[in-house]
């Protein structure tokens, strides 16, 4: 089983190596956005799911700072902070059990799912600890992983499996991840 695990690690960090090196050029104009409607808008629930979701970055140089949990009505909100520059790149993704990459360690991870987060541009030289962790809502434990070959690990022990929604961001570079209710 070890090696399965091992092999689809390798799978999704081909797929972020790829994803990353074709995402578009930031001087590519966008297309027009779709003329406004009369209707109401109805609630931003687009982009939810259970299936994996892969996060285009731009930073090559981040080291983890803290997780925290954001309670809000329709879905919690968790927050990935890192230190640098840039957008981080990353594949968000549920597993059956949290594998740290490079020694294969089974890390306990509390709650009845776990969604895991592949940090890509989290090179061996940023300083990595202390990580702050504030959980809540259906965020019930957080275990970190790595760096690892340019990658750093994140556990998410969850409440339960739920559809979720993740974003890239910088200024400052985070990740979102939100949960629906």
């Amino acid at each position: 089983m070890r090696g399965t695990d091992m092999r689809q690690r390798h799978a999704i960090a081909a797929a972020l190596a790829a994803a990353l090196l074709t995402a578009p050029l930031s001087g590519v104009a966008a297309p027009a956005a779709p003329a406004a409607s009369a209707e109401p808008a109805a609630p931003r629930t687009e982009g939810y799911g259970t299936s994996p979701q892969t996060l285009h970055g731009s930073a090559d140089d981040l080291a983890l700072r803290g997780v925290r949990v954001v309670e809000r009505r329709g879905g919690d909100r968790i927050v990935i902070r890192f230190r640098g520059n840039g957008r981080p790149g990353a594949v968000v993704h549920y597993v059956r059990r949290a594998v740290a990459d490079g020694s294969g360690e089974v890390l306990d991870v509390a709650g009845g799912a776990i969604l895991q987060v592949d940090v890509a541009g989290t090179p061996l030289t940023r300083h990595q600890r202390p990580v702050h962790v504030r959980t809540g809502g259906d965020l019930v434990d957080v275990e970190a992983a790595g760096p690892f070959e340019g990658y750093t690990q994140v556990f998410l022990g969850l409440e339960e499996r739920t559809a979720f929604r993740a974003k890239a961001r910088s200024g400052p570079s985070r990740i979102v991840i939100d949960l629906k209710n």
